[in-house]
This record gives C-alpha cells, sequence and structure tokens, in this order.
C-alpha cells in the first residue's frame, strides 16, 4: 500500500445496486476493482468502505462517471477466499459526499465528507405523517391474534 493514499478509503463500484444509510444487502463481489477493494480492506485492517454509484456502466472511473453522493459503510459478513468472487454483505453507515477520486487500477479509491442531513419538513406535516402511521399500526393490531391494546 502506498503512503501517498493511507489517508484514502477503498471503494465498491456499482452500477447495479444504491445502498442507503441503515440498509444492509448480500452483495456477490465479482469483477477485479471490486476484489481489489476487499483487498485493501483486509491490508488494512478496516471494515470501513465507500459504496460508489456509476452513472452508467462505464470502464472509465472518475468523478464525472460517479454520482456524487455515496453511502460510508462496513461489511457485516464476507463469505468465501476466492480470487474470483466473494460473497460480502454490506450495512451502510452514513451518507457521504465524494470529494475525490482515483483509480490506482485496479482498485479505486475515494476521499469523502459527511453530508448533513438537514429537515425540510414543518410541524403540521409530520404531525399528519404520525397520526397516519399510528392508524396504520391500530389497524394492523386488528390482525394479530389477542388483546394487545
Amino acid at each position: 500500500m502506498s503512503d501517498k493514499f493511507s489517508q484514502w478509503h477503498a471503494a465498491i463500484v456499482s452500477s447495479q445496486f444504491i445502498l442507503f444509510p441503515g440498509t444492509a444487502t448480500p452483495v456477490t463481489i465479482s469483477d477485479e476493482k471490486n476484489l481489489a477493494a476487499l483487498r485493501e480492506m483486509k491490508a488494512r485492517g478496516t471494515k470501513r468502505i465507500y459504496v460508489v454509484t456509476l452513472k452508467e456502466a462505464t470502464n472509465n472511473i472518475n468523478l464525472k462517471t460517479i454520482y456524487e453522493t455515496a453511502c460510508l459503510a462496513e461489511l457485516e459478513h464476507v463469505r468465501g477466499e476466492s480470487e474470483k468472487e466473494v460473497q460480502v454483505v454490506i450495512r451502510g453507515l452514513e451518507r457521504h459526499r465524494i470529494t475525490d477520486l482515483v483509480w490506482d487500477n485496479p482498485r479505486v479509491l475515494v476521499q469523502g465528507e459527511p453530508i448533513e442531513l438537514k429537515k425540510d419538513t414543518e410541524a403540521a406535516t409530520e404531525g399528519v405523517y404520525l397520526d397516519a402511521i399510528k392508524d396504520l399500526v391500530d389497524e394492523i393490531i386488528t390482525f394479530i391474534p389477542g388483546n394487545l391494546k
């Protein structure tokens, strides 16, 4: 591992899926750039990785061919040690803005910064949504055998 990239993070790059914070998804990793990302993580002794989404399938990976928003994630499970295919479960942690990207073939390394979540709803709107959710819960409870109320 080169010292000039010690502050960079490995990235899984795909045009096939998007990962959101709080969700986990199984993924089969079989292309060389993403297998290189897993090897990079192992060499660094970390479980953290960025999941970066391509705007369209391409062999040219740079800041113009990816979406600016990515997900900082953690590998929860790795199955297989094959040089050709590995199955992983990735859990999204938080949204980040990619600030720089290097394709050090085959690995893709990125730098990013957290995106601050902004509240953009009014209290009255939130109240309507909350009331609707409570009504749905009450309705669902009626389908459960036994007295839950």
